[in-house]
């Protein structure tokens, strides 16, 4: 966190039902409870330099839609079309099988300066 807060409040995807036991918070290392409030859930107050991580699963499934006359199955992982059946003429699209393979994490550095410049 940056900044100071009373409530903080993360919306949840769509693929997530409210009330799902299967949400899970910490706050610096440590359980937090969380409300559910609509889409969102509230995780209390916050003050600087807390680090909240929220974990919840991403389903995957199977759609059939009708795009353009054309008759297609997708299978899709939260939001992300994985594949899509037939998968064109001039080029196959939304080859991304590999989104089902364990995170790659990588480390990586970040500058962020001291203070706030006024423009």
């Amino acid at each position: 966190m940056k900044r100071h807060s009373e409530q903080t409040l993360v919306r949840l995807p769509e693929w997530i039902a409210g009330g799902s036991t299967l949400v899970s918070c910490e706050m610096n290392g440590k359980a937090r409870p969380i409300a559910w409030k609509g889409r969102y859930v509230e995780l209390g107050h916050a003050k600087p330099g807390d680090k909240i991580s929220v974990k919840f699963p991403i389903s995957e499934r199977t759609v059939h839609e009708t795009i353009g006359g054309v008759s297609y199955k997708l299978e899709i992982r939260g939001n992300t079309v994985l594949s899509i059946d037939p998968p064109g003429y001039n080029g196959p699209l939304y080859e991304r099988t590999y989104y089902r393979q364990p995170v790659k994490w990588r480390k990586v550095s970040r500058f962020v300066p001291d203070h706030t410049i006024s423009w």
